[in-house]
């Protein structure tokens, strides 16, 4: 069977992608060199011409080619030739000024009390707001950029490595080094108008209608219905 050129080319450019420089592309693997595969689909929707690529394509490679330039485990997927892969390293050569991006929802905590790593214990910032914000949009349609004063974090205790030659990473950013546009305002909540008040009444009673008594207090009599041309004795 003669192998698809086009999932040749895919498969050298994953390799690419995982293999030399995932920084690039806004991707940080891990020590083993996996990234997660929704994070490399999400990566490679970005880039004219593959942006049709899904999981199954992913699927046709590795089965359609006898060594596949890259290997999936557990949802997680990294090249098989990683000789060329950056390491992430602690560095003293950093940008005055680093950006990432949060999502809107979780602006108004940051703000209060700074940026803390999540599960994979990592804060990834870049000294391009352009490569942020394309990271931002992985996981917020309309993520809020933020600009770190990296001065004042080294100050109170902040440690970067660098990943490859556009990522930074950081376990944490401290609130008095971060900056962004201005908090939203509360909406305050519209006033309801008072219920109501309903007259209370006896059980067992009802009510009289006032046109049914005369001025005496008295109910009127009902006129005698008689024949007709007759007049009531």
């Amino acid at each position: 069977m003669k192998p698809d050129p086009v999932l040749k080319k895919l498969s050298r450019f994953i390799a690419t992608m995982l293999g030399r420089s995932p920084d690039e592309f806004g991707l940080v693997p891990d020590r083993q060199g996996f990234v997660k595969v929704k994070e490399l689909l999400k990566a490679i929707s970005e880039e004219q011409g593959w942006r049709h690529v899904r999981r199954a394509h992913l699927n046709e490679v590795l089965l359609g080619r006898r060594t596949p330039d890259f290997e999936i485990a557990d949802g997680r997927i990294r090249a098989t030739d990683r000789s060329r892969l950056p390491g992430i390293t602690r560095t003293s050569d950093l940008p005055k000024l680093m950006y990432t991006c949060v999502r809107c929802r979780a602006y108004p905590v940051v703000c209060e009390k700074g940026l803390t790593a999540g599960a994979d214990g990592r804060i990834v910032l870049s000294a391009e707001k352009s490569m942020a914000e394309r990271i931002g949009r992985r996981k917020d349609q309309y993520p809020v950029l933020i600009t770190v004063q990296v001065g004042s974090s080294l100050e109170q205790g902040v440690v970067y490595k660098r990943c490859g030659q556009r990522l930074f990473l950081a376990e944490f950013i401290p609130a008095e080094s971060i900056s962004g546009p201005p908090l939203p305002k509360e909406k305050r909540p519209a006033e309801k108008a008072p219920p109501r008040r309903s007259v209370p009444t006896d059980a067992g009673t009802f009510q009289m209608d006032p046109s049914h008594i005369d001025s005496a207090g008295q109910k009127p009599r009902k006129e005698k219905r008689t024949r007709k041309g007759k007049d009531p004795a």
